[in-house]
């Protein structure tokens, strides 16, 4: 089955939407017989792996040194950041991205740029919640070309809507 790679804030804790929804993806996709991956830490990377389904991979990718959550049963490690987000697009077949800081706003932007560029244009990119339609309003106002290329991402509300969307995706692909 594909991998789902979900990215958002370390720092989300089990009171915060955006936790809530990374354990809902994680619970929902992989008893569809998704593979998650995340950045195998705290936060979103963590609540995505804890209502997962025993039979999928909870794949980590970590630094060299750093400790995964205990959730993971695969870890990739990395020397680096870049070579950290380069392993996560490349492992995964699909991207949801929850709210976080600027390391997630860095994911986004890498990913969103491939798909730009037509590197991984057949693979899904979900950014959940206000934080991304706001962020492409500013964009928009800076650089009316960016408009052209906001059909490389799909924004969604919320973590039910995201899931269906992968589900059936993958469904229709196989087809």
């Amino acid at each position: 089955m594909a991998e789902v790679a979900i990215f958002g804030s370390r720092v989300a804790n089990q009171d915060s939407i955006d936790w809530q929804n990374a354990k809902y993806l994680g619970r929902v996709l992989s008893n569809a017989g998704f593979d998650i991956i995340t950045g195998a830490y705290g936060g979103v990377m963590e609540a995505a792996f804890i209502d997962c389904n025993d039979n999928v991979k909870k794949i980590g990718v970590i630094l060299e040194g750093k400790t995964p959550n205990k959730y993971v049963t695969e870890v990739y490690k990395t020397k680096d950041y870049f070579s950290r987000l380069i392993k996560m697009l490349d492992l995964a077949d699909a991207y949801i991205v929850l709210p976080g800081g600027t390391g997630t706003f860095l994911e986004f932007a890498a990913v969103w740029a491939l798909k730009e560029r037509g590197v991984i244009d057949n693979k899904p990119l979900i950014a959940i919640g206000d934080m991304w339609s706001e962020i492409f309003q500013i964009m928009a106002f800076y650089n009316e070309r960016i408009i052209e290329h906001f059909d490389k991402v799909a924004t969604m509300d919320n973590a039910e809507e995201a899931a269906t969307f992968i589900i059936n995706f993958f469904k229709e692909k196989k087809l």
